[in-house]
């Protein structure tokens, strides 16, 4: 029965809607529901097993921005494919960084300079797996006016972004480790469905009351509400086109298959039986954190892999990865005994990476990372070197060292040149692609004196055109006003994020001969602020139920899945779902472990609905669309012609032309005489 929320879980002061809370569930049933889903997480500390935070409101969105926003995810990742693998120039990019953080950073760049740019000996070039699978995250926030944003209603919010376009969404960062709530976040969806079902129910009245609830009980406003039954419910159907929890695990599938294309597999695992006497079977390993909260996102993906695909996982740390893998080389000939000299010799152009035996019974097919991308996962100099002989290995990397890079705000900061970084070598001088993602992006500021001087690309115009080749301009700048800033250092993960009169404080009183200067300088980049909207949230947080007046704001994270061997082709190049989280807007920097941010789902708002739905249909059949279009004009002009012949319809009458200057003869020509 619905519980009487409306005393017991009104966190503010501020009025609240009563048909708000009154459309909800009671606590109780909404936890019962976040266990029959499987929409859990552990808690820190306790390792208890509880829901999310969840938002109880889906973030309303229009169909066709949504859907523009997944084929600029296919650039994203192309992007990211072709920068990373562009390794000097990705080695010259984070040098600075590397020196500044030899810790982290420095060691990162010195597993893709062992790995992928120095030659063996016996070799003719650098040995590594060049297939690469990336699982990359794009966040957008969307932008507003920063005059007028703070003066709507949570209602014209709600309708300024339901009727936006994907230009107005402004890109926060790009995740390429470990992007988190792939698995579960379709689950947010259905979520959703069940609180939509509740509250017709609820309102027991038939299909217009239920349209009048869902209006109250929703950010969407009565202009972007789908208003028939087929479309109320679609709008909380899982796009299964665009399905993190299914093309994940659908990818990573892809990439065991590809890694058996592109390796001796079978003449691997014939060798090591008759050594050993044991059938090896590839698995996709995924390298998990030390006591790893979201375990039940990781298992959703898993799980999927075996129940859809067939393919075993294994979760695994780097410090038992330490004790249970070797790599393990092939010869390509049987018994090397047997090769001879000639033989031997054409084996050294064709060296290849070892393969990676954990527990003498598993071949590890993809490195699946969800960990060491902070350095607290790489506490000891054999969790590096465990991470360095995974890299070294033949399985492909989820991420490889250098797509793991391109998740570094150093590198996202130079891509947001234009013409000297992005268009040039992440697009290879394609512009068009270029000026497309262009339009997401916010200003980004190296704060490093030594690379103005000598690259141009972080030479910077302010409004009135003149070129800043100095940093402490926009530092001035951020200390005077520190709310159009936000400093970002490289470290991945929530509440790194340093911003207001902590950000001042840093930029201001740390002193050059302050070791921390350099370090500010080398490792943070100072990124424009979006000014976004903010609305009133409904929280399902530890089992109660919050909410923040007019304090919530949301990001829109977008899923890419990319599988390539070089810089040019792609074996997969998709977009694949999307993520919500909403946040108090009163907090800089937090993460849904955390307890700070809630997961969301898209209300998809319908009044574009049919420009998606022939957009979908035209971008997974171009080549059938282009083909039946030839031949209804070819079959038409035939069948005119025909029945022309036939007499079943009059030849038209010749048309009087009007006379008109020949360019060729500079006279006029009447056409109609000749």
């Amino acid at each position: 029965m619905p519980a009487t929320t409306t005393t017991a879980t009104a966190t503010t002061s501020a009025a609240v809607p009563k048909d708000v809370l009154e459309c909800l569930p009671s606590e109780e049933e909404l936890a019962a529901k976040c266990l029959e889903l499987g929409l859990v997480i552990h808690q820190p500390h306790t390792y208890e097993i509880t829901h999310p935070a969840l938002s109880l409101r889906p973030f309303p969105m229009k169909a066709d921005v949504l859907y523009q926003l997944y084929d600029r995810q296919l650039l994203w990742n192309e992007a990211i494919n072709r920068t990373s693998r562009n390794f000097e120039f990705l080695r010259d990019s984070m040098k600075s960084t590397a020196e500044s953080d030899r810790g982290f950073t420095g060691r990162l760049l010195s597993i893709l300079e062992k790995v992928y740019m120095t030659t063996p000996v016996g070799a003719k070039a650098p040995v590594y797996q060049p297939l690469m699978l990336g699982i990359l995250r794009t966040d957008y926030m969307s932008s507003v006016d920063p005059e007028s944003g703070s003066h709507l209603s949570s209602a014209e919010v709600a309708a300024a972004v339901a009727a936006g376009t994907a230009r107005q969404w402004k890109n926060i960062e790009i995740n390429t480790i470990s992007c988190s709530f792939a698995g579960i976040s379709p689950l947010v969806q259905r979520f959703h469905a069940y609180l939509h079902k509740f509250r017709e129910a609820f309102m027991n009245v038939g299909a217009a009351a239920a349209v009048e609830s869902t209006k109250a009980a929703s950010y969407a406003t009565p202009s972007v509400v789908a208003t028939s039954p087929r479309q109320r419910e679609s709008a909380y159907v899982t796009d299964e086109k665009h399905n993190s929890g299914v093309q994940v695990s659908a990818a990573l599938a892809e990439a065991v298959a590809a890694w058996r294309d592109a390796v001796p597999y079978s003449s691997f695992l014939r060798q090591y039986q008759q050594r050993t006497g044991v059938a090896l079977k590839p698995i996709v390993l995924a390298v998990v954190q030390e006591n790893e909260l979201n375990t039940a996102d990781q298992y959703k993906l898993l799980l999927e892999l075996l129940e859809t695909h067939g393919v075993l996982s294994l979760r695994r740390t780097l410090a038992q990865l330490h004790e249970t893998m070797q790599l393990e080389h092939a010869t390509l000939c049987g018994n090397k005994h047997d090769c001879s000299t000639e033989t031997k010799e054409d084996l050294s152009e064709q060296l290849q990476p070892p393969f990676a035996v954990v527990d003498k019974k598993y071949v590890v097919a993809v490195a699946y990372f969800r960990s060491t991308y902070v350095p607290k996962d790489l506490p000891t100099e054999t969790a590096w070197q465990t991470r360095e002989r995974i890299e070294e290995s033949n399985a492909v990397k989820c991420p490889s060292v250098p797509y793991h890079l391109m998740t570094f705000k150093k590198m996202q900061q130079l891509m947001s040149n234009v013409s000297e970084v992005l268009a040039p070598v992440s697009f290879d001088g394609d512009q068009q692609k270029a000026a497309a993602l262009a339009e997401h992006f916010v200003p980004q500021y190296s704060l490093n004196k030594d690379e103005y001087a000598r690259l141009a690309t972080n030479r910077q115009r302010i409004d009135e055109g003149k070129v800043i080749n100095d940093p402490e301009h926009w530092i001035a700048d951020a200390v005077l006003r520190p709310e159009r800033y936000v400093l970002k250092p490289q470290l991945e993960g929530g509440g790194n994020l340093i911003a207001g009169e902590p950000m001042q404080r840093m930029l201001r009183d740390v002193t050059s001969d302050d070791p921390v200067y350099q370090k500010i300088r080398r490792e943070y980049i100072l990124m424009r602020k979006i000014d976004h909207p903010v609305a009133t949230g409904v929280f399902f947080q530890r089992n109660r139920i919050h909410v923040l007046e007019r304090n919530a704001c949301s990001e829109v994270g977008i899923f890419g899945v990319i599988l390539s061997s070089d810089a040019n082709g792609y074996i997969i190049n998709q977009a694949a779902g999307s993520l919500v989280r909403t946040k108090p807007a009163d907090v800089t920097d937090g993460g849904v472990v955390a307890g700070v941010a809630a997961l969301d789902s898209i209300e998809a708002s319908h009044l574009c609905d049919w420009k998606a739905r022939l957009h979908n249909f035209y971008a997974s059949n171009k080549r059938d669309v282009f083909f039946g279009f030839v031949a209804f004009f070819a079959l038409a002009t035939v069948a005119r012609a025909e029945m022309m012949r036939k007499g079943v319809l009059e030849r038209p009458p010749p048309q009087e032309v009007h006379p008109k200057v020949s360019r060729e003869f500079g006279k006029s020509k009447h056409k109609s005489g000749e």
